[in-house]
């Protein structure tokens, strides 16, 4: 808010009426909070106070004592006496609504004290209006005074009852003060233009507008309606705050100025078109703006959430919302309901700005360390190879299509997949640096899109995500897929071009993690713990590895379960451990081993160690390749280890290497025996 200090002067004080309360009758009840039976003392600081224009605000602070006179930590409870003088909000800021006086208490634990605000005119007269009934704005009979307000005046009309005023000429006034406690008070404007430096719309208040109406400074809201077939502006300079419930908007706002919608308030654009034509519309709290059709909401300007942890919407499912200028979360979260965003969105870290309905992104610059979730569906881009980047994307989205577009949409730090859809897009990337996880067992599908992932994926058993229409992922060179648990990579409607694993896929952890369309690797299968199981075609590429395993029976560390596989071939190489400690890998399901398949095993690593071994179970291999022996030191004699182990396998490695330290190695239908 604005503090106007040319337009008000102290009009009176009221002085405090003690520490722990006053006689008077809208004085408050005992507060919400639960009683603090220490408290004895409250203090308000300031005790009186003099706002010099409608819309400037002040701080009231509150300290509570015991009866030692020791403070007490505790929460207040704020209240005006008179509303339609000043408001005050939950942290104890205070703004002036209208000419007059009020109080303002503060209790806790049963005790209240109070201040004094007194708003008035400097000037120029309070011109207040008189007539019982319906009249014109011109006619002096109806003012106090016998004269029409003019430039240096204040209009004031609250006369409770319902009547209309009806301007029949231009008006302009320094402040305007519009409805009363009873019935309904209009003023028509007519095709006339009012402009009024300072004004503030109270309870009853109807702003009828035909022409154009003009602030030049602060127009503050705290009831009643505006309407009408003309346009309301808030010149630059100037601030519209919206302190009550609910402002039904019917007629066209040109904002150059601000707009400010309090915490708990409602802004609701039920016709005509509220334009931000370069200002800020500033979101409180909990406030919302509600488009309705045929309204229109286009900001051009500054959108921007601030104040609190609690969650602020824009509703427009059903109506028109263009953001083309800039889209700021300072604080807590926005929600935003259909509608296009475009230019430039921050969000601020710990913030959240959060998407439902059917929205339009067709080109937009993300920053800030905070996450836009989608929860509704979002339409990224407007032409094929358009990039747009997010820092924070999270996908918690129950509607069929969650993510689609055009562009390529790139996600640089975080990404968090709950549940929804992505797909239809040019293509998906999470960046070098980025960490991707899977919260819940929500459904999720990735659809006629390639996901490229750069970065890092942290997978668990909330992994429960479909390809669908072609769609696949590609864990590129230098990336890491990390699954610390189970899950499943499913077979969705429609063809795929499955998991292909360029970098690294690393299987920790208890649990199978289960790909059901096709699998490539030509990068590493570092399958530590569990085990991965492949229901699609598999290839291990030449240049690709399986490495993984334990120090216990072969039996117990089956790593690889290829099961009903159409195809599956190995061409390149099983280490069964990288750093050269033993391990013993196995491979359940038939497997075609090509002729560049190599099998490197390291033997007597350290006297008393069992040797690394790899067994194939259940299946039909015909082995193939070479057998890579890398012998430690030499056996002692009598020594005998099963290097290879087959059940109900066949044939024999093209070639065997580094075995000269054994007597023999025999190949036979249980695999491959060393002795000495």
């Amino acid at each position: 808010m604005k503090f106007r200090r040319a337009l008000f002067v102290i009009m009176m004080g009221i002085a405090a009426m003690g520490l722990t309360g006053c006689s008077d009758d809208n004085e408050p009840t005992a507060p919400g909070p639960p009683d603090d039976t220490g408290i004895k003392t409250v203090v308000v600081a300031p005790d009186s106070v003099s706002l010099a224009a409608i819309g400037e605000d002040v701080l009231f602070e509150a300290t509570a004592f015991d009866g030692a006179g020791a403070v007490v930590d505790t929460v207040f409870q704020w209240q005006s006496s008179r509303t339609d003088v000043v408001v005050i909000g939950l942290d104890g800021v205070a703004t002036a609504t209208g000419v007059g006086t009020a109080e303002i208490y503060a209790s806790a634990g049963g005790v209240t004290d109070t201040a004094s605000v007194a708003v008035a005119i400097a000037g120029g007269p309070v011109i207040e209006w008189l007539a019982a009934g319906n009249g014109q704005w011109q006619d002096s009979a109806n003012w106090s005074g016998g004269t029409v307000p003019g430039a240096d005046d204040v209009a004031v009309i609250n006369v409770p009852g319902t009547y209309t005023v009806s301007m029949t000429a231009d008006v302009s006034v320094l402040g305007l003060i519009l409805g009363g406690d009873a019935g309904t008070q209009t003023l028509a404007t007519a095709g006339n233009r009012l402009a009024f430096a300072s004004g503030g719309l109270q309870g009853g208040a109807e702003l009828e507008v035909g022409g154009i109406v003009q602030v030049a400074e602060d127009l503050v809201w705290n009831g009643g309606t505006i309407v009408g077939t003309g346009s309301l502006e808030i010149g630059g300079g100037a601030t519209l705050s919206i302190l009550g419930e609910a402002l039904n908007l019917n007629l066209d706002l040109d904002v150059a100025g601000e707009v400010v919608v309090w915490e708990g308030a409602n802004l609701r654009v039920r016709s005509g078109m509220m334009i931000n034509s370069g200002g800020l519309l500033e979101l409180q709290g909990e406030a919302t703006v509600s488009v309705f059709e045929p309204g229109v909401l286009s900001s051009e300007g500054v959108i921007r959430k601030v104040a609190g942890t609690g969650e602020a919407a824009i509703y427009a499912s059903s109506a028109e919302f263009n953001s083309t200028g800039a889209l700021e979360v300072d604080a807590g979260s926005l929600a935003i309901s259909g509608g296009v965003l475009s230019g430039f969105v921050d969000i601020a870290a710990g913030s959240v700005l959060r998407q439902s309905g059917t929205t339009g992104i067709p080109f937009a610059f993300f920053n800030g360390d905070g996450a836009l979730e989608i929860r509704g569906s979002a339409v990224f881009g407007t032409y094929e190879g358009q990039s747009i980047k997010i820092e924070h994307l999270i996908v918690d989205s129950g509607v069929d299509l969650a993510i689609s577009g055009l562009a390529s949409l790139r996600v640089d730090q975080t990404f968090v997949w709950r549940r929804g859809i992505i797909g239809d897009l040019h293509s998906f990337t999470t960046q070098f640096g980025s960490v991707a996880t899977f919260e819940t067992s929500g459904t999720k599908i990735l659809s006629n899109t390639a996901w490229d992932i750069l970065g890092r994926v942290d997978g668990d058993s909330a992994v429960n995500l479909g390809l669908a229409n072609g769609a696949g992922i590609v864990v590129e060179r230098q990336a890491l897929w990390n699954q610390v648990s189970g899950g499943t990579l499913k077979r969705g409607l429609g063809s795929s071009t499955g998991l292909q694993v360029l970098g690294e896929f690393r299987k920790t952890g208890d649990g199978a993690f289960v790909v059901e369309p096709q699998l490539d690797c030509s990068g590493t299968l570092n399958l530590i713990g569990g085990a991965l199981t492949v229901q699609g075609d598999f290839t291990l590429q030449e240049s690709g590895v399986i490495t993984g395993g334990g120090t216990a029976a072969a039996g117990d560390n089956v790593r690889l379960i290829v099961v009903g596989a159409p195809s599956a071939t190995m061409l390149g190489t099983i280490r069964p451990d990288l750093d050269g400690a033993p391990a013993r890998l196995a491979i359940n399901g038939a497997v075609e081993l090509g002729s560049t398949f190599v099998v490197e095993l390291d033997v007597l690593h350290f006297a008393g160690i069992s040797t690394e071994s790899l067994s194939f179970l259940t299946g039909q291999q015909v082995l193939n390749g070479t057998l890579a022996l890398t012998v430690w030191q030499s056996p002692d004699g009598g020594s005998e280890y099963r290097v290879v182990s087959l059940i109900d396998g066949s044939g024999g490695f093209e070639a065997i290497t580094g075995g000269e330290p054994f007597t023999d190695i025999i190949e036979d239908s249980r695999g491959v025996l060393l002795t000495r």
